[in-house]
């Protein structure tokens, strides 16, 4: 069974921890193939980020990378499909104007571009279908695509959520009353709701 949603299934955040786990899979999964010979995809290695300004050394845990297997400037994605909680990204809302923000983010560093490095951040909408985002690789290469609501999709089947979400229950966390007047009438008309 597929999901009712267009695009991410808001309902789907009470079972983050399961779904994630899903996608990151999925995601390295088909990340690997559209790599170049001596490109990899690896999931939950450690990435440490390096401040100049404050000379600082900061340690994160990312869910999926492209590893270059020489020595590089290093481009980074990170994509928040979640609505709770605070967004701690490289790119931010206030970042992206008020007509391109969403209800979910994806920042994206393309560290090869310029002097500085480029910061692009795209806002994802509930009600729209999630889009395949530009994954940068190094300088002359073509970035690759990684369809977000492929992940989704394949995350919501393999987790049985078609069997197991009860969409008569308000969402947690829940939606602003335009969006759940939407998902109501959306969820009606799908069957998924009494």
């Amino acid at each position: 069974m597929k999901s009712p949603f267009p695009g991410m299934d808001p309902y789907l955040e009470r079972h983050w921890g399961d779904v994630h786990s899903s996608i990151i899979t999925f995601a390295k999964q088909a990340l690997q193939p559209q790599l170049g010979g001596d490109l990899v995809a690896r999931s939950e290695e450690r990435v440490y980020i390096d401040d100049d300004e404050a000379l600082r050394r900061q340690h994160r845990v990312r869910d999926v990378r492209v590893c270059e297997c020489l020595a590089g400037r290093s481009n980074l994605v990170e994509v928040d499909l979640t609505r709770a909680g605070k967004r701690e990204m490289l790119v931010q809302d206030f970042d992206i104007p008020d007509s391109k923000r969403g209800d979910y983010l994806v920042s994206v560093f393309r560290a090869t571009v310029g002097k500085f490095g480029r910061r692009e951040g795209y806002g994802l909408k509930l009600r729209e279908r999630l889009p395949g985002i530009r994954i940068p690789l190094r300088a002359g290469d073509p970035d690759v695509v990684l369809d977000l609501q492929a992940l989704i999709d394949q995350a919501y089947e393999a987790g049985a959520y078609g069997k197991t979400l009860d969409y008569n229950r308000d969402c947690d966390p829940s939606l602003p009353r335009d969006h759940e007047r939407w998902a109501d009438e959306l969820l009606r008309a799908a069957g998924g709701r009494r």
